[in-house]
């Protein structure tokens, strides 16, 4: 599982979340944004219909694990 947090809060908060999974390879967490790639990244990891919502400064990804 890969995630991209838009700051360094929540990348902070998701990494200390994660962080069994994290170690354990199952889940990276990079700095990012919606418009920095992350539908083609998800698409490049292989899922499928991926699609980033964006709502202000909010965004979410959907994507379908092929």
């Amino acid at each position: 599982m890969a995630g991209a947090g838009s700051s360094k809060e929540m990348l902070k908060l998701a990494t200390a979340r994660n962080k069994k999974a994290i170690d354990s390879g199952w889940v990276d967490s990079q700095p990012g944004s919606p418009d920095s790639g992350l539908a083609e990244m998800l698409t490049a990891a292989g899922f499928a219909e991926a699609k980033v919502v964006k709502k202000n400064r909010d965004f979410c990804a959907l994507a379908i694990k092929q």
